[in-house]
């Protein structure tokens, strides 16, 4: 194999510690996999720690991070240590391989080699997606469970669906201000009204250290979401509707 730079993708969901694939075993499993792999190197960790496998490609700081390398030219594929990684649900799972190959770069996995939708072997195609139906079904579960507790927290008349956007927070169930991030949205707002590009804003926070909502590096998409979480998620919406159609066509084929 020729010289491949990778970029290293860790995901761990909120439930990910207690199932034995925490980031420590995934870190090892992937540097074990760049060892035995002619030619590659690790040029870039990004890492999406605390992240449902059901989230979008573009709502995850770890992926946005992959995406925006892969984009810039900065690295030529990801590996990650299995495919449910990258999602727990097949339409997920399927679109983030897309939004990958669209960044121009290969996708592999620990566990399987390169996987895409443009291999010409349909067993492995078949193989591949039967498994993150099996995922899909395994994470179904684990949010139905979820959805009990957070239906009777509801009840109660608490807050608990969803992530609060930047610059809000969860306070006994109820949403409030974070002074803290409220500031940083306020200047956010201040330099894009000043003709700053998302990547400028991002850039500009990364170097001063000022962290996301979960703690990571700034990229443009999560500026945007920040900026405009609406928009954000009408965005989501067309895409879910998209996946649908696509969906429904390939059904009727």
């Amino acid at each position: 194999m020729d010289k491949l730079r990778v970029i290293a993708y860790i995901r761990v969901s909120t439930d990910g510690q207690a199932d034995g694939f925490g980031p420590d075993v995934q870190r090892s499993l992937i540097e074990g996999w760049v060892k035995a792999t002619p030619g590659a190197t690790i040029v870039q960790w990004c890492e999406d720690l605390g992240v449902s496998g059901s989230v979008d490609a573009l709502d995850r700081d770890g992926l946005s991070c992959v995406l925006d390398s892969l984009a810039d030219g900065q690295a030529d594929a990801v590996v990650m240590s299995d495919l449910d990684r990258l999602g727990r649900r097949l339409a997920v799972s399927e679109a983030a391989l897309g939004l990958i190959r669209k960044a121009g770069g290969r996708c592999f996995t620990v566990n399987n080699g390169e996987v895409g939708e443009d291999d010409e072997d349909e067993t492995r195609i078949l193989i591949r997606q039967v498994l993150s139906a099996i995922n899909e079904f395994e994470a179904r579960k684990i949010v139905k469970r979820m959805q009990r507790g957070r239906a009777a927290k509801a009840s109660a008349g608490g807050f608990a669906y969803g992530s609060p956007a930047f610059g809000k927070r969860s306070e006994d169930g109820e949403l409030v201000d974070d002074a803290d991030q409220a500031a940083v949205l306020d200047r956010m707002t201040a330099m894009h009204a000043g003709g700053f590009s998302y990547r400028r804003i991002a850039s500009t926070l990364n170097d001063e250290g000022v962290p996301t909502k979960r703690g990571g590096r700034w990229h443009p998409s999560t500026v945007s979401r920040a900026l405009d979480p609406e928009a954000a998620k009408a965005n989501r919406l067309r895409v879910a509707k998209a996946r649908a159609r696509t969906s429904t066509s390939s059904m009727a084929r």
